[in-house]
C-alpha cells in the first residue's frame, strides 16, 4: 500500500518512513462494484483512496499540520478540482453537447487516440449528457471526417475541426 499512497501528488514528496507509517495506519476493505462508499450527510472522518485503501480523519489532518508540502499539494488538488466542477458546469449549462463531446475529445487526445473505458454513457455522465445525445455528437463527427469510432476508442483525424466545434 505504500507504493499506491506515494502515487498521490498529496503524498508524492514523503519519505519511504512516513509513508509506511501512513500505510500503517490504513485499512484495507474489499467492496463490490457499484456500492456505496459514502453518502452527503456522512461524518468526514477518513480520506477514502478509492481501489486501494483508507486513511483516518486524524493521520491526515496531523500529516497536513506537520508537512507544509502536503498541505500546498492537497490545495493544489482542490483547486484544480474545483476548477474542473466549475468548468463542467459551465459546460453543461451554456455549451451544447456537440461542443461539450468535442471540448472533452479535444482535452484527451494527445496521441490521437481517445479511450471511452465507460462506453458512451460513461462519457455522457462525465459531461451532463445522454448516451443517446453523445452518440448522435460523434456519428456527426465521424461523418465530417473529425474522427474515426471503433474499438472502445474514438481516433482523433482533425483536432483542428473538433477545436472549432468546441469552440476553445
Amino acid at each position: 500500500m505504500t507504493y499506491t499512497l506515494a502515487d498521490l501528488p498529496m503524498f508524492g514528496e514523503l519519505g519511504e518512513e512516513r509513508l509506511r507509517g501512513l500505510a500503517a495506519l490504513a485499512r484495507r476493505r474489499r467492496y463490490p462494484a457499484g456500492q456505496m462508499l459514502c453518502t452527503e450527510g456522512d461524518p468526514a472522518d477518513q480520506l477514502i483512496v478509492l481501489l486501494d485503501g483508507y486513511l483516518p480523519r486524524t493521520a491526515v489532518l496531523e500529516l497536513v499540520a506537520t508537512e507544509p508540502a502536503v498541505a500546498a499539494r492537497l490545495l493544489r488538488t482542490l483547486a484544480a478540482t474545483v476548477r474542473d466542477l466549475d468548468e463542467r458546469l459551465t459546460d453543461a449549462t451554456v455549451r451544447d453537447v456537440p461542443a461539450r463531446v468535442a471540448t472533452w475529445l479535444v482535452r484527451r487526445c494527445a496521441d490521437g487516440r481517445v479511450p471511452l473505458h465507460a462506453g458512451q454513457a460513461g462519457l455522457g455522465t462525465e459531461i451532463g449528457a445522454t448516451r443517446v445525445s453523445v452518440n448522435r455528437a460523434l456519428r456527426a463527427f465521424e461523418r465530417r471526417g473529425m474522427i474515426e469510432i471503433g474499438g472502445g476508442e474514438v481516433i482523433v483525424l482533425d483536432r483542428q475541426a473538433l477545436a472549432r466545434r468546441a469552440a476553445l
